[in-house]
């Protein structure tokens, strides 16, 4: 199994390809995710490298400037990963005791 995400970009960058139904280039994955080219790039060719996400170079001729690198999530990656990590359950997480409104100082 590949290495987790690692970062908080890696991971955005990971739930932006995700929440696409159609490759992306670095460019739409930085506006999508509100974040600049500099953070984006970076966790791309990580997750790439580590076998997360699969990319190509856009076949289409554009006008307007040079080709583009497209990016996809591994789906096949994803279901392997979905598979060895659903019988894991997380402990249940209790809710923080808050102070009652009548005892100050209370913690």
């Amino acid at each position: 199994m590949a290495r987790p995400p690692a970062s908080s970009d890696e991971l955005t960058v990971l739930a932006v390809l995700l929440g696409s139904d159609r490759p992306l280039d670095g460019a739409d994955i930085a506006a999508t995710a509100g974040r600049g080219l500099a953070a984006v790039y970076p966790p791309l060719i990580g997750l790439e490298q580590r076998g997360w996400i699969r990319s190509q170079w856009d076949s289409a001729v554009r006008p307007d400037g040079p080709r583009r690198r497209t990016y996809r999530a591994d789906v096949e990656q994803l279901a392997a990963v979905h598979v060895q990590v659903a019988p894991i359950r997380p402990a249940p997480v209790q809710a923080p005791r808050r102070r009652p409104w009548y005892l100050p100082g209370w913690a």
